[in-house]
């Protein structure tokens, strides 16, 4: 079991994996943690606080993403059209 995180951790994992998201869609090149953690707006100590590497952080967020994906699955069986509502899902089609 995963140890709670407080308002401060969430704020900070939220602004890393955003960061990346938009420095993958804005650039070819190879993300460093370095200019990773510039774009940020959090120190080297920090990001290794979570992470080891660029590599993991995309290994949590694809599974990060798949949990979501499939949470959307099994909400869209129960509740057709709801899962666009709860859980901010786009559309498949």
């Amino acid at each position: 079991m995963k140890p709670e995180l407080d308002p401060r951790e969430i704020r900070t994992l939220q602004k890393i994996k955003t960061a990346l998201l938009h420095m993958m869609a804005s650039r070819i090149d190879p993300i460093s943690i370095t200019d990773l953690c510039a774009e940020a707006q959090v120190t080297r100590p920090t990001f290794y606080k979570h992470f080891s590497s660029v590599a993991e952080l995309m290994e949590v967020m694809s599974k990060e993403m798949m949990e979501d994906l499939e949470r959307c699955i099994v909400i869209e069986k129960k509740y057709p059209f709801k899962r666009l509502i709860m859980w901010n899902c786009p559309p498949i089609w």
